[in-house]
Protein backbone atom coordinates (compact mmCIF):
# COMPACT_ATOMS: atom_id res chain seq x y z
CA UNK A 1 0.00 0.00 0.00
CA UNK A 2 1.33 3.42 -0.83
CA UNK A 3 0.26 5.84 1.86
CA UNK A 4 1.56 8.45 4.26
CA UNK A 5 4.34 7.89 6.77
CA UNK A 6 3.94 8.00 10.52
CA UNK A 7 1.25 5.43 11.23
CA UNK A 8 1.45 4.47 14.93
CA UNK A 9 2.43 0.92 15.84
CA UNK A 10 5.44 0.43 13.57
CA UNK A 11 8.80 -0.29 15.25
CA UNK A 12 12.38 -1.23 14.31
CA UNK A 13 14.49 -0.26 11.31
CA UNK A 14 11.46 0.35 9.12
CA UNK A 15 9.33 2.00 11.81
CA UNK A 16 8.22 4.66 9.36
CA UNK A 17 6.87 2.23 6.79
CA UNK A 18 5.84 -1.06 8.41
CA UNK A 19 3.03 -2.16 10.71
CA UNK A 20 3.20 -5.68 12.14
CA UNK A 21 0.42 -7.42 14.04
CA UNK A 22 1.03 -11.08 14.88
CA UNK A 23 1.63 -12.63 11.45
CA UNK A 24 0.15 -9.76 9.42
CA UNK A 25 2.52 -7.19 7.97
CA UNK A 26 1.71 -3.96 6.14
CA UNK A 27 4.42 -2.02 4.32
CA UNK A 28 3.36 1.46 3.17
CA UNK A 29 5.25 4.23 1.41
CA UNK A 30 4.63 7.73 0.03
CA UNK A 31 5.68 6.78 -3.54
CA UNK A 32 6.06 3.69 -5.69
CA UNK A 33 9.84 4.14 -5.83
CA UNK A 34 10.09 4.32 -2.05
CA UNK A 35 7.67 1.41 -1.72
CA UNK A 36 9.92 -0.80 -3.86
CA UNK A 37 12.92 0.09 -1.66
CA UNK A 38 10.92 -0.52 1.53
CA UNK A 39 9.59 -3.89 0.33
CA UNK A 40 13.09 -5.01 -0.66
CA UNK A 41 14.36 -4.08 2.80
CA UNK A 42 11.46 -5.83 4.55
CA UNK A 43 12.00 -9.00 2.50
CA UNK A 44 15.75 -8.89 3.22
CA UNK A 45 15.10 -8.60 6.96
CA UNK A 46 12.59 -11.46 6.84
CA UNK A 47 15.07 -13.63 4.93
CA UNK A 48 17.85 -12.75 7.40
CA UNK A 49 15.61 -13.80 10.29
CA UNK A 50 14.56 -16.96 8.44
CA UNK A 51 10.96 -15.82 8.26
CA UNK A 52 8.95 -16.54 5.16
CA UNK A 53 5.93 -15.10 3.42
CA UNK A 54 3.40 -16.99 1.35
CA UNK A 55 3.27 -15.35 -2.09
CA UNK A 56 -0.43 -16.15 -2.51
CA UNK A 57 -1.20 -14.06 0.59
CA UNK A 58 0.85 -11.05 -0.53
CA UNK A 59 -0.27 -7.94 -2.40
CA UNK A 60 2.47 -5.59 -3.59
CA UNK A 61 2.19 -1.98 -4.75
CA UNK A 62 -1.54 -1.65 -4.04
CA UNK A 63 -3.17 1.76 -3.72
CA UNK A 64 -5.72 0.40 -1.22
CA UNK A 65 -6.30 -2.81 0.70
CA UNK A 66 -7.95 -4.39 3.70
CA UNK A 67 -5.82 -4.82 6.81
CA UNK A 68 -7.11 -6.06 10.18
CA UNK A 69 -10.70 -4.97 9.54
CA UNK A 70 -9.73 -1.60 8.08
CA UNK A 71 -9.39 -0.11 4.60
CA UNK A 72 -5.95 1.46 4.23
CA UNK A 73 -5.12 3.86 1.40
CA UNK A 74 -3.28 7.06 0.64
CA UNK A 75 -6.34 8.92 1.93
CA UNK A 76 -6.01 7.31 5.38
CA UNK A 77 -7.63 4.51 7.37
CA UNK A 78 -11.34 3.72 7.47
CA UNK A 79 -13.62 0.99 8.79
CA UNK A 80 -13.88 -2.00 6.44
CA UNK A 81 -17.15 -1.62 4.47
CA UNK A 82 -18.17 -5.20 5.41
CA UNK A 83 -17.97 -4.26 9.09
CA UNK A 84 -19.97 -1.09 8.42
CA UNK A 85 -22.69 -3.25 6.84
CA UNK A 86 -22.62 -5.65 9.81
CA UNK A 87 -23.11 -2.77 12.26
CA UNK A 88 -25.82 -1.16 10.12
CA UNK A 89 -27.81 -4.41 9.93
CA UNK A 90 -27.33 -5.43 13.59
CA UNK A 91 -30.71 -5.84 15.33
CA UNK A 92 -31.27 -4.65 18.89
CA UNK A 93 -29.69 -7.32 21.11
CA UNK A 94 -32.11 -9.53 23.06
CA UNK A 95 -29.55 -10.52 25.73
CA UNK A 96 -26.25 -9.64 27.45
CA UNK A 97 -24.45 -12.18 25.25
CA UNK A 98 -25.58 -10.54 22.01
CA UNK A 99 -24.93 -7.09 23.45
CA UNK A 100 -21.34 -8.06 24.32
CA UNK A 101 -20.78 -9.13 20.71
CA UNK A 102 -22.03 -5.79 19.43
CA UNK A 103 -20.09 -3.73 21.98
CA UNK A 104 -16.95 -5.77 21.26
CA UNK A 105 -17.17 -4.97 17.56
CA UNK A 106 -17.84 -1.30 18.25
CA UNK A 107 -15.02 -1.12 20.77
CA UNK A 108 -12.55 -2.37 18.14
CA UNK A 109 -13.41 0.72 16.05
CA UNK A 110 -13.68 3.18 18.95
CA UNK A 111 -11.00 5.50 17.56
CA UNK A 112 -13.42 6.38 14.74
CA UNK A 113 -16.09 7.58 17.21
CA UNK A 114 -15.58 10.87 19.02
CA UNK A 115 -16.83 10.49 22.60
CA UNK A 116 -17.12 6.70 22.29
CA UNK A 117 -16.97 5.98 26.04
CA UNK A 118 -19.83 8.37 26.80
CA UNK A 119 -21.98 7.14 23.92
CA UNK A 120 -21.42 3.46 24.79
CA UNK A 121 -21.72 3.84 28.60
CA UNK A 122 -25.37 2.68 28.87
CA UNK A 123 -24.46 -0.46 26.91
CA UNK A 124 -21.17 -1.25 28.64
CA UNK A 125 -22.97 -1.15 32.00
CA UNK A 126 -25.05 -4.10 30.79
CA UNK A 127 -22.01 -6.12 29.67
CA UNK A 128 -20.78 -7.13 33.13
CA UNK A 129 -21.07 -10.80 34.11
CA UNK A 130 -23.69 -10.09 36.80
CA UNK A 131 -25.42 -7.09 35.24
CA UNK A 132 -29.20 -7.47 35.18
CA UNK A 133 -30.65 -7.30 31.69
CA UNK A 134 -32.67 -4.16 31.07
CA UNK A 135 -33.20 -2.77 27.58
CA UNK A 136 -34.93 0.58 27.76
CA UNK A 137 -35.01 3.86 25.82
CA UNK A 138 -31.56 4.96 27.07
CA UNK A 139 -29.96 1.70 25.90
CA UNK A 140 -31.75 1.87 22.55
CA UNK A 141 -30.61 5.47 22.10
CA UNK A 142 -27.00 4.47 22.83
CA UNK A 143 -27.26 1.49 20.45
CA UNK A 144 -28.67 3.67 17.66
CA UNK A 145 -26.04 6.38 18.23
CA UNK A 146 -23.18 3.87 18.00
CA UNK A 147 -24.62 2.42 14.81
CA UNK A 148 -24.98 5.90 13.33
CA UNK A 149 -21.43 6.90 14.30
CA UNK A 150 -19.84 3.74 12.91
CA UNK A 151 -21.80 3.74 9.66
CA UNK A 152 -20.74 7.34 9.00
CA UNK A 153 -17.22 7.00 10.44
CA UNK A 154 -14.58 9.33 9.00
CA UNK A 155 -11.38 8.41 7.20
CA UNK A 156 -8.59 8.92 9.72
CA UNK A 157 -5.49 10.56 8.31
CA UNK A 158 -2.00 10.49 9.72
CA UNK A 159 -0.53 13.70 11.07
CA UNK A 160 1.26 15.77 8.43
CA UNK A 161 3.46 18.41 10.09
CA UNK A 162 4.28 20.07 6.74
Amino acid sequence: VRTERGVPGARGPLHRSVVVYMDDLLCYSPSLEQHLRDVREVLAILRQEKLYVKASKCAFGREELGFLGHRVSGAGVSVDPRKVAAVRDWPAPPSNVELRRFVGLCNYYRRFVDGYADIAAPLTRLCGPHAPWHWGPLEQQSFDALKRCLTTAPVLRTFDPG
